[in-house]
C-alpha cells in the first residue's frame, strides 16, 4: 500500500542501527549495500562537501539483501539531485540501496540516510 501524502517523523532508534547510513563519498567511490528493511520509508540527504555551491548527485541502485543484493552504481545508474527532497518506501521488492559519487568531478559528498515513520 502506497502512502500517498503525510507528514512523517523520524525514527532515530532505527536509523541508529544503520550500517553505513551516514558517510563521505570520494570521486567514483561507491557506499556498498546499505540495508533498511522491506516497507520502509527513508530519506536521503546530502552535500557537495569541497565546493559548497556545487548540486551534489548521488547514484543509486536498489536490492534486496536475500537475493540479489544491490549492485554497486556507475556513471550510467540512475542518479539523485541533491538538491531535492527526496523520501522513498522501499515497499516489499527492496530493503537496500547502494549510493555512488560518479557525477561531482573530484568533489566529495557527504550523505546521510535516514529512516522515517508515519506515527
Amino acid at each position: 500500500m502506497a502512502t500517498v501524502t503525510g507528514i512523517f517523523s523520524v525514527d532515530y532508534a532505527n536509523t541508529v542501527t544503520v550500517a553505513s547510513a551516514t558517510g563521505t563519498l570520494a570521486q567514483n567511490a561507491v557506499s556498498g549495500p546499505i540495508v533498511l528493511g522491506k516497507r520502509r520509508i527513508f530519506k536521503i540527504m546530502g552535500k557537495d562537501t569541497t565546493s559548497g555551491a556545487s548540486v551534489a548527485q548521488l547514484g543509486f541502485t536498489f536490492g534486496l539483501s536475500t537475493g540479489t543484493t544491490a549492485p554497486s552504481p556507475t556513471s550510467a545508474s540512475p542518479f539523485f539531485s541533491l538538491t531535492q527532497d527526496l523520501t522513498f518506501d522501499t515497499g516489499d521488492s527492496y530493503d537496500e540501496i547502494n549510493l555512488g559519487n560518479f557525477h561531482n568531478g573530484a568533489d566529495s559528498i557527504d550523505y546521510s540516510v535516514v529512516i522515517l515513520c508515519k506515527y
